[in-house]
């Protein structure tokens, strides 16, 4: 079964669901409930900070966090 974007984003550690803090491009791009071609172009203009790890790329759930505090801030 697909995870949901609920189940992405665990704010305590279970046996059954480890604490995740880095998620997959697809898996931030559903968090955020915006397409993954709208993601990508996030971290190029430092809008989410993404991070390598070995050849692969990952978003932070702290960074797609701030984003959205930002994004609730500017529309107030």
């Amino acid at each position: 079964m697909e995870p949901t974007s609920e189940d992405l984003i665990v704010e305590e550690a279970t046996p059954q669901q480890p604490l995740r803090l880095l998620l997959t491009p697809e898996e931030a791009a559903k968090a955020l409930g915006i397409s993954r071609a709208s993601l990508y172009p996030l971290p190029m203009r430092k809008e989410v900070p993404s991070v390598r790890v070995g050849s692969l790329r990952r978003v932070p759930i702290a960074a797609l966090q701030r984003y959205i505090d930002e994004l609730l801030s500017a529309s107030c």
